[in-house]
Formats: C-alpha cells, structure tokens, sequence
C-alpha cells in the first residue's frame, strides 16, 4: 500500500521578502512547499518599502484585491486536477498563518500541487526578487532556479526553486503576480514516475495559468 503523502506551504521571510522552500521527507514523500511567520525586525523593514521594489515588475492591471479573498480549493477544477496528477486525488484546505488561504492535492503516484493566495505580509512579487532572485556575482545564490516567465494572461510570473528546497528535477513553485501587494503561488511535486523525464515548472506553469483564470474569472476579467 502506497505511503501516504502530503504537502504543505511554508516560506521563510528573511531581509526583505520571502525564501521558498520544498522538501521531501524520507519514505513518505511528504512535500513541503512555501511559510514561516514574518518577525518583527522583517516586517518593520519591509512595511517602510512599498512594492514593488527590488526588480519586481509592476502588475499593469492588478486585480481587487477581493479578488484573492476566496477559497483556495476553488482555483482548479477536479479535470485541472486530474490532468495534472492522475487520478485518486485528495484534497485538503490548509491554511498558513502570516501567508494566507492555501490548499493542496495530493496523488498516489506522489504527484502533489498546491495554490496559496499569497495575501500576507503584501510584498507580492517583490519579496522573492529581493530575497531569492540571483544577484550578478553570487557565488551561492538561494536560486537553483530562477526563470521570468511570459506574463500568464498578463500578469508577470517566475519560476524558482531555492537550494533549501525541493530537487529541481522533481520540484517547481510558480508566483504569479495578481496585485503589487500579492500573488498566487502554485507548488508542484512531480509523481515518481515524471521525474527525470519533465521539467516541473511546465506542469506548474500550465497549474499557475488555470488558477489565474479561475481567479481572475471571478473577479470578471
């Protein structure tokens, strides 16, 4: 019987903005994808800075920001799902606190994905370009990848998968930015099966692109 598996969103804030990490535990396949509570120091640090900043592009035509204040599980549709993990899905509401709604799937083929409304603490893209995105000269940068993709129905996007976190070739997280102030993030486990022989942050990318038009749909674009 296969083990059981889960995924969860948990990201590290430090400087100003955000450090997404993925890890799989020994055995089980647990997923971790993107969060940690903002301290005090960070949260001074950032509130003084309005986004974006640090490189991130400005969203030209962000969504309300009620837009992003619905439930998480209602972003991809069971087919979505399916298509994206096979069959025998589970689903579980999964909020985190300091980040926002968030919900994930998880396939026995250890196929996972999660979308979390990236409400808090309202740095939107900025966060990841000024604490993940690889500097000129770095000789460690927290990015194993890091990708601007083409904007997602208009809206700026990046791949990334940091050093702390899952293994590229099985692992991608995708933020889409919706607000200056907020994305969509979509974290995306490969099943056994897929790795070696998929890129991650295609599926993920694919993922991102039917929330966003699940989420901006609503919000009547």
């Amino acid at each position: 019987m296969m083990a059981a598996r889960r995924v969860r969103t948990y990201r590290v804030f430090a400087g100003i903005g955000t450090v997404l990490a993925a890890t799989l535990a020994t055995g089980c396949h647990r997923a971790v994808i993107p969060s940690s509570p903002v301290s005090s120091v960070h949260a001074a640090s950032a509130s003084s800075t309005v986004p974006p900043f640090a490189g991130a592009p400005k969203v030209p035509s962000p969504l309300p920001e009620s837009a992003l204040s619905g439930d998480p599980c209602e972003a991809l549709t069971l087919p979505q799902v399916t298509d994206a993990l096979g069959r025998k899905v589970t689903q579980k509401r999964d909020d985190i606190s300091g980040i926002g709604p968030n919900c994930f799937w998880s396939a026995d083929s250890g196929a996972t994905v999660a979308v979390t409304l990236d409400t808090e603490p309202q740095h939107g893209l900025s966060g990841l370009y000024a604490n993940v995105r690889p500097k000129p000269g770095e000789k460690n940068p927290k990015a194993e990848v890091w990708k601007e993709l083409p904007p997602i129905h208009g809206f700026p996007a990046v791949a990334s998968v940091t050093r702390s976190g899952g293994k590229p070739d099985r692992y991608c997280n995708i933020s889409v930015g919706l607000l200056d102030t907020a994305t969509v993030d979509v974290g995306l486990f490969l099943g056994d099966s897929k790795i070696g022989t998929v890129d991650p942050c295609v599926p993920g990318a694919r993922v991102a692109d039917a929330a966003v038009t699940t989420i901006a749909g609503k919000a009547g674009r």
